[in-house]
């Protein structure tokens, strides 16, 4: 089974936090996380660090589209 982790923010807050220890876990039972972050935020960096895969994206605001 595969999940996908998904932050908009440019800043890492509570969300991301709570969403890297939940991926984490995933992760250390079996499953795939792909995480979806704005390009050059602070998700992307962290959770590249940490050995996820990252599929980054464009955003002047606080939607993906934007």
């Amino acid at each position: 089974m595969s999940f996908a982790m998904v932050s908009t923010q440019a800043d890492w807050g509570g969300g991301e936090a709570q969403a890297q220890l939940l991926a984490r876990g995933l992760r250390d039972r079996g499953r795939r996380c792909t995480i979806f972050a704005r390009r050059g935020g602070a998700f992307a960096a962290r959770m590249a660090a940490d050995g996820f895969e990252i599929v980054e994206f464009s955003g002047r605001g606080k939607s993906p589209a934007a």
